[in-house]
């Protein structure tokens, strides 16, 4: 986790942090705003390099109005 947290205090930090653990798996959901596309992708990447992760999700939630 605290590799995680480090990635993402490099933008605005997480508005939102839900960890579980299942066994010996642990999943973190993150959601984190204020982060351009390219940031979002180079986190992503960043994760997916952290030894033990198996799978890195991301979504953009688009604001309309």
């Amino acid at each position: 986790m605290p590799r995680v947290l480090e990635l993402l205090l490099r933008g605005p930090g997480p508005q939102k942090w839900q960890s579980t653990v299942s066994g010996t798996a642990l999943a973190i959901d993150v959601q984190a705003g204020g982060l351009g596309r390219d940031t979002a992708d180079y986190i992503a990447r960043c994760m997916r390099q952290i030894a033990g992760v198996d799978a890195v999700l991301t979504s953009e939630r688009r604001i309309t109005g």
